[in-house]
C-alpha cells in the first residue's frame, strides 16, 4: 500500500508523526500521497503493534471465559462405576486448569 488517500491521515497528525519520529514519512503531490522508505517501516511496525494488541486482548478474553477453579464431588461407589467417570476425565481434558477434589 504505497497510496494513501488524503482522507485516511489527516494533514496535522502527518506532520506530527513526522516530527515525532524525525523523518519525512509521506511523499505529497497534488493528486496523492506516497509513503516514504521510512513510511513504509513506520507502518509495518504500527501493524504488528496493532496485531499484538488484538492478541493480547483476545488472551484476556478467553482466560475470561475459560473454566478454572476447584471441582468437587461426592458420589457413592455405584454411581462412580457408571459413566460418570469418564464424563469426569472428559472435563477434565478439555477444562485443564480445573481441578478436581
Amino acid at each position: 500500500m504505497d497510496s494513501l488517500s488524503f482522507m485516511v491521515l489527516s494533514p496535522s497528525v502527518c506532520s506530527a508523526l513526522e516530527k515525532r519520529r524525525g523523518a519525512v514519512l509521506l511523499r505529497r503531490d497534488t493528486h496523492r500521497m506516497t509513503l516514504t522508505e521510512a513510511g513504509r517501516r513506520m507502518l509495518g511496525d504500527a501493524r504488528a503493534m496493532l496485531a499484538f494488541a488484538e492478541e493480547a486482548e483476545q488472551r484476556v478474553r478467553n482466560d475470561q471465559t475459560e473454566l478454572r477453579g476447584h471441582l468437587g464431588l461426592l458420589a457413592t461407589v455405584d454411581f462412580g462405576q457408571f459413566p460418570f467417570t469418564r464424563l469426569i476425565a472428559s472435563f477434565m481434558q478439555r477444562h485443564r486448569k480445573s481441578l478436581l477434589n
